[in-house]
Parts: structure tokens; C-alpha cells; sequence
């Protein structure tokens, strides 16, 4: 038998910069002649690891240009999955409200189409290549095509969000961004053409991969001629057959990936700048990388775009990325933001986000740093911040909730106090927020103090055992402590009742769909010593599941006022649903005291 208390307190930038084109006469008529233009490069301040992974294009038969003295290089960027970290503090990150600066220009710039601009204020991804632009003076059939519309990326749609009673692996089709296969094939042209020869280019003599044209073919090859040929885009690369150049920080971390034969497959977007003015994004077929001064530069795919995407991408509260997806022990996965981190796991493959601050701190305590050995386990939906009354705060988890509020702290609520919480209004009804954790004792109760008193459980099982069809079921009635509640209608207070809770819970050779029927009632103990039955607290409910919570109880309530002090208790029965026998023997609450008058 199980038994709740509840005592109650009653009284009481523009990226496309001419700033670093270093060109000659002869080079810009080159350049032009091709349908040339330069995709945006990030600032001269970011960061750039040094690539990895992916061969560098070699050179052309020509004078090796000299060095550019605006790059910069910094060590490599770590791989996708790593070894799970201790779980960072949540310590604000570094603001990346500066705008990198650039160097003032010496150097004459070289004229771009209009249609070559990626400065981008849009609010989001996704546009397609057919995206529209600005019209444009007419161009060479060679000329480089138009850049897909700034207000969105390219290409690869956002996943769709699987409803969340459907729980799926989290590589299902559904929630992937992945629209294309690596390539780990790729190598750079060799001695690219710098203007297109029929019958003698690239892609005259190998298979295009899927996705692109010849003509995006051919583009790019001479594309990758010109970058070799010239100081200007000595920080930018181009990956045959797709005409589209990958500069700076998010270059080198495409890099260190494997480039076209990682995940992320071919580029398809230009660089944009994100509408902050200072972010960048470049978009790959299998997701974007996101790179600012204060993050550097990450990829983004999956659940975790998906999940992100859902709560504002960079504009939104979790802002930009700090990490790429780091493995957790347990075999899930999260990735960190500024504000906060996305978790994604098998128990929840659509992802949650939780914030920094005292619950994620809260949870960290409890096994956050590996949720599916945790007593809490995953989150499971998206932190409330704030909840409707414009103070706390709270994060549901596969096992309970962390609820929080200025006044109280952080605390869990988990099994039967949350049930039984929960039913009395939660936070809004009249115990409030939590002010302690969840104690246990010896005697195997369960205790929390909220704001408006306690909530206790005790546990002393009473065995039932019934014939069914696939044998006897043994089974436990148990009931929550009797108490008194409170409550409005038509926000009127009603008078208080004296109510209890009971329900079943299978032992041993039940089977998985059985139910049961249960009835309830309370007694009160008259001044001979004897049980009287309150008449007005019978009540049964059909077909019930096992355990505790509101659709599978039966709840027994009695009116009390202007009676005085009593002892009360609940008696349960239970008859399983196709069982030989009628009902069990009754099962007799723990008797407690209460003074309703």
C-alpha cells in the first residue's frame, strides 16, 4: 500500500569587400573574360585552422604568386564527434556583438556582377539554386551563375518535426538534412582550364556527380584555374563540379571534415552573411557550417539544424554554435550553443534544447553529463522559459521535471509526488513551487516540501493474486496518503474534502495489456473506535492500467467541513478484467488524523 500527505501551509557586414583584391590589367580582363567573380571571404580577423583531411589544389605551370599577407592560420579544428567533455559550466559566453574590422584597401578592386553579391539580411535558410535574384545585365552563356537568393540557403530543406509520441531512430529519413552522399573520391582538377575548351575539360572525361550540370561543371574548373593563378583568392576553394567557392574559417573546418567526402557531401550556396551583419554561413548539400569571432566556425545538420532551426537559428535563444556534435557516453549526443545545448538520443531522436542556467545546472548534479545512465534521463521537450506566470521556469525529462523559480531554487519532481503534484494544479495550485529535493527514509517514504506544504509517500504493499486466462497475476493495491484538498470553480473556493488515491501495480505473471477495475471509498472513525463509510466518497472506474496518475486511479473524495478532527483511511478494491475472481480482499489504507473544520 502506498500512502500521500500532502500538508498544507493554509495560512500562509557586409562580406563582399574590394578592401583585398589585389589584381593587374591583365589578370581583371582574364578574369572578366571569363565571367569571373569573387564569392564573399570571411574577415581577416577570423579564425582559420589549418586544413586537414582534404588535398590542397596544386598550382599552375606559372609564377608561384607571393604569399598574402591577410591570412591567417590558427591549429586544426576538432572532428564531429569527440570523446564527451566535462560539461561546461554555464558561465555566459564571450559576446559577439564586434564586428570584425578590415584593413583599409591599397589595391584597386575588381569590378564583380551585382548578381555575385552574398551579403545576406534574410532571416533564414533555405532557398534552391533556382532561387530568384535581382535582374542583372545580360551575361556570357560561361558567365558565373547567378548566386541563389540571399534571404535563405540552398538547397537542402529543413527536416520535418516527427511527432513526439513516435519516438525513431535518429538517423530516420525524417529528421535528416541529408540529401546527398559523400564523395571520398574527390581530388582537385589537375592543370584546370581558365576558360572553357570543348572536348578538353574535366568533365569531358569523368562522371559528374550528382546534382550538378557540365555547365556547373565547367564553371568551376575554371574557377579553380583562377584561384590558382591569383593572390585574391588565395583563402578560397572551389570543389569541382560545384561553382562555388568556400573561403576562410568555414573552408578550413570543411576541410578538416573531408571536404566533398565527409557528411556535409558538395557545397551548393555561396558565403552569406547572417542578418546580425557579422556572422557567416556557408551551405553544404547535407547542412550549413556557422561561424562568428566569438564561436568560430561548426556544422549544424539533423536533428540538431532541425531543433535549432525550430528555435531561431543564431537569432534565436541559443544563438551560434560553440561545438560540433560531441558523443556522450551512454552513445547520444549534444550539441553546444552560446546559450545553451541541443540533446538528440534514441530516447528522443527529434532532439531538446535545455538552457544554461540553474536547471541544466540542477540537472549536471543528477547525471547530466551522461542523461541515459541519469535518474531524469533526456529531455524531452524544449525548456519553458518562462512559464505563464512569468517567474519560473521548468524541463521535462523522460522520468520527471526540474521546475524552477527565483524564490525557490532549482528542484526535480519525479514518480509519485509529481503525480500527485500534478493533480493539485503544479505549480499553480496550492503547494507552488518545490523547496527541497525528494527525500527518502528507512520506512521507504518519500517526501518534498513545496512553498504550500509537504507531499508524502509511503509504500507497504498489500499482495492480491487473481486466475486469468494466462495463469495467476500477482499484483499490489496501493493508494497515496489521505488528505485534505482544496480547489475553485468559477474562482469561487469550494469547500475542502478529505480525498485519497488508489490504484494496482502487476508483480509477477501479469500480462502486458491487463486491466483492472477499481473501486474506492472512505471511512472515518466514530467516537466507539468503529469504521463508518463515508457515503458520499464511493466511486469505481473501469478498465483501468496499472500505476499511479490520473488515467489510471480511482480517486475517493468526502466533504468534511464542520466536522472536526477524524481519522480517515481508503479502502481499495481491485478485480482484474477477465479474471475467475469478483473482487479481491480489500485493501485498507494507512488511518491518518485531519482537521477540515
Amino acid at each position: 500500500m502506498a500512502r500521500t500527505t500532502k500538508y498544507l501551509n493554509l495560512s500562509r557586414p557586409k562580406r563582399y569587400s574590394p578592401a583585398k583584391t589585389l589584381v593587374v590589367a591583365a589578370l581583371a580582363s582574364v578574369l572578366v573574360a571569363t565571367g569571373g567573380g569573387l564569392a564573399a571571404a570571411q574577415p581577416t580577423n577570423t579564425p582559420t585552422p589549418t586544413p586537414s583531411g582534404v588535398p590542397e589544389a596544386a598550382p599552375l605551370q606559372s609564377p608561384e604568386p607571393a604569399s598574402d599577407p591577410c591570412a591567417t592560420t590558427t591549429p586544426n579544428a576538432q572532428p564531429t564527434t569527440t570523446a564527451a567533455p566535462t560539461t561546461p559550466t554555464t558561465t555566459p559566453a564571450p559576446s559577439c556583438d564586434t564586428v570584425p574590422t578590415e584593413p583599409e584597401s591599397t589595391t584597386t578592386a575588381l569590378p564583380v556582377p551585382t548578381s555575385e553579391s552574398v551579403t545576406s539580411t534574410a532571416a533564414r535558410p533555405a532557398p534552391t539554386s533556382e532561387s530568384s535574384q535581382p535582374s542583372a545585365a545580360p551575361q556570357p552563356a560561361d558567365a558565373t551563375p547567378a548566386a541563389p537568393a540571399p534571404a535563405a540557403l540552398a538547397d537542402a530543406p529543413l527536416p520535418a518535426d516527427p511527432p513526439a509520441d513516435q519516438p525513431v531512430a535518429p538517423d530516420n529519413p525524417e529528421l535528416s538534412s541529408k540529401t546527398a552522399e559523400p564523395d571520398p573520391d574527390w581530388a582537385p582538377t589537375q592543370d584546370p582550364k581558365s576558360t572553357v575548351v570543348p572536348g578538353q575539360m574535366r568533365s569531358d572525361r569523368e562522371e559528374i556527380p550528382a546534382g550538378a550540370t557540365k555547365e556547373m561543371a565547367d564553371k568551376a574548373e575554371t574557377m579553380e584555374a583562377r584561384q590558382r593563378m591569383s593572390r585574391v583568392a588565395v583563402g578560397c576553394q572551389t570543389y569541382w563540379p560545384f561553382p562555388y567557392e568556400v573561403c576562410g574559417a568555414i573552408r578550413d573546418k570543411y576541410n578538416s571534415l573531408g571536404g566533398p567526402g565527409s557528411f556535409l557531401s558538395y557545397p551548393n550556396s555561396p558565403e552569406y552573411t547572417n542578418p546580425d551583419g557579422y556572422g557567416k554561413r556557408t551551405q553544404f548539400l547535407n547542412g550549413p557550417i556557422y561561424w562568428s569571432a566569438a564561436t568560430g566556425a561548426h556544422p549544424v545538420v539533423n536533428s540538431f539544424l532541425n531543433r535549432w532551426g525550430l528555435n531561431g537559428y543564431e537569432a534565436g535563444r541559443l544563438k551560434y554554435p560553440t561545438t560540433d556534435e560531441i558523443l556522450l557516453p551512454d552513445g547520444g549526443r549534444r550539441q553546444e550553443f552560446q546559450q545553451g545545448a541541443i540533446y538528440v538520443a534514441f530516447q528522443n531522436a527529434v532532439g531538446s534544447l535545455v538552457l544554461n542556467g540553474p536547471i541544466r545546472d540542477k540537472w549536471n548534479t543528477v547525471g547530466g553529463a551522461a542523461p541515459g545512465g541519469s535518474f531524469l534521463g533526456y529531455p524531452t521537450e524544449d525548456q519553458i522559459a518562462p512559464l505563464p506566470d512569468g517567474q519560473g521556469q521548468m524541463a521535462r525529462f523522460q522520468n520527471g521535471v526540474i521546475y524552477w523559480s527565483p524564490a525557490t531554487g532549482a528542484y526535480p519532481i519525479t514518480g509519485d509526488i509529481l503525480s500527485s503534484w500534478s493533480e493539485s494544479g503544479s505549480e499553480r495550485g496550492q503547494f507552488g513551487y518545490p523547496t527541497t529535493d525528494q527525500i527518502s527514509t528507512p520506512s521507504a517514504q518519500f517526501s518534498q516540501t513545496f512553498q504550500g506544504g509537504t507531499i508524502d509517500i509511503e509504500s507497504s504493499p498489500v499482495l492480491q493474486l487473481e486466475n486469468t486466462s494466462g495463469g495467476y497475476c500477482l499484483f499490489t493495491l496501493n493508494n497515496d496518503r489521505i488528505h485534505i484538498s482544496t480547489s475553485k470553480k468559477d474562482g469561487v473556493v469550494v469547500p475542502p474534502t478529505v480525498s485519497s488515491h488508489g490504484w494496482w501495480e502487476p508483480l509477477a505473471n501479469c500480462p502486458s495489456n491487463a486491466r483492472a477495475n477499481l473501486r474506492a471509498n472512505l471511512q472515518y472513525l466514530d467516537a466507539d473506535g468503529n469504521w463508518q463509510n463515508r457515503a458520499d466518497s464511493y466511486n469505481t472506474e473501469s478498465n483501468r492500467g496499472p500505476g499511479s496518475g490520473s488515467t489510471t486511479w480511482v480517486a475517493a473524495n468526502s466533504r468534511c467541513i464542520h466536522l472536526g478532527p477524524r481519522t480517515w483511511r481508503i479502502v481499495v478494491d481491485a478485480a482484474l478484467v477477465g479474471a475467475a475472481d469478483v473482487y479481491s480482499p480489500k485493501h485498507y489504507g494507512n488511518a491518518l488524523e485531519l482537521n477540515c473544520s
